[in-house]
């Protein structure tokens, strides 16, 4: 489960050091328990003049895992790119 948090002007509280600017807080999901993969094309060659195509991906999975195979990934690994 992914969390996304903005905290703008004013005061923000004392885990973050009584900010007065902004803060911007991210928590992302732990390390995946198996290996997975995904590839995106997008295109607009056929729709207008210009052409554009882009080209995403993504790679995941553990690196070390804990004793049990049932239990979560203690570390992994997330590479994506875009073209």
């Amino acid at each position: 489960m992914s969390r996304f948090l903005v905290y703008l002007g004013g005061f923000a509280s004392a885990q973050y050091g009584d900010a007065r600017g902004g803060i911007i807080n991210v928590t992302t999901k732990g390390p995946s328990r198996t290996f997975g993969a995904g590839l995106e094309l997008e295109t607009s060659k056929f729709l207008d003049a210009f052409g554009q195509s882009r080209l995403g991906f993504n790679v995941q999975g553990p690196l070390i895992r804990g004793k049990k195979e049932s239990q979560t990934s203690l570390l992994g690994f997330f590479i994506s790119g875009d073209m």
